[in-house]
């Protein structure tokens, strides 16, 4: 296939697939006449902040609301405002949805949650819907890449994230990056970046080495009562020591929430993506040791009659006019290109396992046109891995 004819491909289904404007416009307008947050200063750049957790569910909700239970209290009136928007729907309504998706959570994660809201004085009704939040609305715009073996510079596998989506009026989302490390008793220690309030996980690797992080998957609907796929994901790093184990947790899980979940396994150098619409899922490999994902279900995944697009659009296509093999810089530069950079895109991380670094951009957007701050994974003072 000539590369004229590539780039006709690309740019087609570019167009057949791009999120309206107007409708998120529509909606920060909305928002900016209901949302209680303050004013962020001009020219601020955005800090995360990092905490250490450990223990049981209990102990480890309890740190998190002892340390963030006020920002967490001023974040709920912009994440309920905007469903109520989105869905022109009551509190009510939406409250009770959410206890019925509660009903599919892993006890240890309802645990943690109860000790959370109680040590930072939110209700749980509150705290338990902004742990659902992503549930309720729908931003398919994330952009993903895993590296090893011939493609990567030094040996090392790397997965690098975009993580796209529309900030809220004073830049809640941007101004409140958390780097949450926990060591769960009798579990495997895991890092997620998130937010203070939201113990699931959307992006986050653990100490084995397996990463996994979330884009959301344009579909035809087809959706089911099930775990939300982001307590899923915690559930990998808090179990999967290996990239088996990951892809088999959620095939049996069949969470609820359809998405394009990328995984990689430092560890043996290789990486998968399992896309999940409704209670199916599709599993599909790397190929020359680089493998990425964005919104649509692919071809290559063997779906058929979805909104189904090329596996190595826009990422892996555009890795290859950058680079044949990668290190971190070379994945900045992928993140930041014109083909698969994205207005909204409020973080951007490469994660090393293997050498316990991470490259991480936290806007402000977008994030990977910014620069990026090395932090260390995980302390190196916990040998077991535990």
């Amino acid at each position: 296939m000539s590369t004229a004819t590539r780039t006709l491909q690309a740019g087609d289904w570019s167009r057949r697939t791009r999120v309206p404007r107007a409708v998120t416009t529509a909606l920060l307008a909305l928002l900016c006449l209901t949302t209680v947050a303050p004013p962020l200063h001009g020219g601020e750049l955005y800090k995360p902040e990092r905490l250490d957790a450990a223990g049981t569910p209990e102990q480890i909700g309890r740190a998190v609301g002892l340390k963030y239970g006020k920002v967490i209290r001023s974040l709920h009136p912009t994440f309920l405002n905007t469903v109520r928007l989105m869905r022109l729907s009551t509190k009510e309504t939406i409250y009770k949805q959410a206890r019925e998706m509660a009903a599919a959570l892993d006890p240890a994660d309802v645990a943690e949650m109860k000790a959370l809201a109680q040590a930072g004085g939110i209700d749980y009704d509150d705290l338990l819907f902004l742990n659902l939040f992503y549930q309720f609305v729908s931003a398919p715009a994330c952009r993903q890449i895993a590296v090893f073996g011939p493609a990567s510079r030094d040996g090392h596998l790397l997965h690098a994230r975009n993580l796209d989506w529309p900030d809220y009026p004073h830049h809640p989302l941007q101004r409140n990056n958390l780097i949450l490390n926990v060591r769960p008793a009798g579990g495997i220690e895991y890092l997620a970046l998130t937010y203070p309030g939201l113990t699931c996980v959307l992006t986050g690797t653990n100490r084995k080495g397996i990463t996994v992080a979330f884009n959301q998957l344009r579909s035809d609907g087809h959706a089911h009562a099930g775990e939300p796929t982001f307590f899923t994901l915690k559930r990998v790093l808090r179990t999967c020591s290996t990239l088996a184990e990951a892809v088999d947790l959620i095939r049996r899980a069949t969470p609820s929430g359809n998405g394009s979940v990328l995984i990689s396994d430092a560890a043996t150098r290789t990486a998968a993506v399992v896309e999940i619409l409704g209670r199916e899922t599709r599993v599909r490999s790397a190929k020359d040791g680089m493998i990425s994902n964005a919104n649509h279900a692919t071809r290559e995944a063997g779906w058929k009659d979805r909104m189904v697009g090329p596996a190595d659009w826009p990422v892996t296509w555009a890795a290859r006019k950058i680079a044949r093999r990668f290190g971190p810089k070379d994945l900045q530069a992928v993140l930041a290109c014109d083909d698969v950079l994205q207005r909204m895109n409020i973080l951007s991380v490469v994660l090393d396992p293997t050498g316990n670094r991470m490259f991480l951009s936290c806007g402000p957007a977008p994030a990977a046109k910014a620069d990026f701050v090395e932090y260390p994974l995980f302390r190196r003072d916990d040998p077991s891995g535990k």
